[in-house]
């Protein structure tokens, strides 16, 4: 039983493309993605579509995915979304159609499974809040304690890779495969249950066209490249 798990590709269609070409040369059971199509850069469209051919998926919605739903049904105004993660929220959520949004609006933001007899956990955030909850690698020492009746948390929305175990049960983030925030690359990670081991697998990608859509449509929120560039963290 192998599992590819991904997370927080948030439009970023040149390294998602090269995780599908990962995805060719793996064996795998099924794949997990912890959530957040949408956000910061701008081919969630070429993503959805794509990802919507993927067999054995198992999809959360992100908190950006839920923004982006509110945005389409004029709930809320796309302005602070567009001044703090850029002008994918007007571009891109435009060009949605209420089919796509109500199958974003759909996705669970939480799942539980039991697979090889492991119960494991998997959230955008955390369990506790799964959406916008945090648990970043610098965290974990300080938890004395994780709810025992998982063997498994997977997580996303930090961009952080982590591994580690907190009593008898694992952690995992497969960190950001559209925007990784730790300096550790673009990646995701390969669950295999029965041996009960796994590995981050990293992916190159060439950003100069993506740096050239940022520079269309959104040159003067500058974060949007640094977060790329930073020197690894924890």
């Amino acid at each position: 039983m192998r599992i590819v798990i991904f997370s927080d590709i948030h439009g970023n269609q040149y390294s998602y493309r090269e995780f599908v070409k990962q995805l060719e040369k793996l064996e795998y059971d099924y794949v997990i993605f912890c959530g957040d199509v949408f956000g910061y850069y701008y081919g969630q469209l070429e993503i959805l579509e794509s990802m919507s051919r993927l067999k054995k998926l198992i999809w959360l919605k992100g908190n950006h995915d839920q923004y982006a739903v509110n945005i389409f049904r004029g709930k809320e105004s796309p302005d602070k979304y567009v001044e703090n993660y850029g002008h994918s929220y007007k571009t891109i959520v435009e060009k949605c159609t209420i089919k796509i949004m109500d199958c974003i609006d759909s996705l669970p933001d939480y799942k539980v499974l039991m697979l090889q007899d492991k119960k494991i956990g998997i959230f955008h955030g955390t369990a506790e809040d799964y959406l916008n909850g945090r648990l970043y690698p610098k965290d974990v020492k300080a938890l004395e304690a994780i709810n025992g009746d998982f063997d498994y948390i997977i997580l996303g929305h930090t961009h952080f890779k982590l591994e580690c175990s907190v009593g008898n049960t694992r952690i995992i983030n497969p960190g950001s495969l559209g925007q990784p925030r730790d300096g550790k690359g673009f990646g995701f990670y390969l669950l295999d249950l029965d041996k009960e081991e796994g590995k981050f697998i990293n992916i190159n990608v060439d950003t100069r066209e993506l740096y050239n859509e940022i520079d269309n449509y959104d040159r003067e929120l500058v974060k949007l490249k640094e977060v790329l560039e930073r020197r690894e963290i924890y």
